[in-house]
């Protein structure tokens, strides 16, 4: 039996991913952070970047979206956390300016919907589904330098 294609959260990539999480589960999430690792110095520790005071204020409070890999490094050492972030997203974004999508729910299937809805995105390509759990690319423009 053929597996379904799926893309879990983790899987995305963690430099260009934003997210947001509901108001009791962020709560949760940074009081079980605050508990177990302390403040930003030791985070900064942990992860190997700078955290700053300011950076956990704003992501706490939801007044800036929080980077998946600061999420990675939390939630995947607690198998509580992953599942609590996992189905708590909020809203979820790419880049720091991006248009953010609400109401995700991973791990996410790929199907002929979802299909139609990357070819838009893509522009001037698509994917077409070709059998069952199969799909191919196209991209289709006269522009050399594209």
């Amino acid at each position: 039996m053929e597996e379904k294609s799926i893309v879990d959260l983790w899987d995305l990539p963690d430099d260009r991913v934003y997210l947001r999480i509901k108001e009791k589960a962020r709560h949760e999430f940074f009081t079980s952070i605050k508990t177990k690792y302390g403040g930003a110095k030791k985070l900064s520790k942990l992860s190997k970047k700078r955290i700053d005071n300011t950076y956990i204020y704003n992501w706490r409070h939801a007044i800036r979206f929080c980077p998946l890999w600061f999420i990675k490094l939390i939630a995947l050492r607690d198998e509580k956390l992953s599942k609590l972030v996992k189905y708590n997203i909020e809203k979820l974004k790419s880049g720091s300016n991006g248009t953010s999508i609400m109401n995700v729910k991973f791990p996410l299937r790929l199907s002929k919907n979802l299909a139609r809805i990357c070819g838009h995105l893509v522009g001037d390509g698509g994917i077409t589904a070709t059998g069952s759990d199969k799909y191919r690319t196209y991209y289709a423009n006269k522009s050399r330098p594209l």
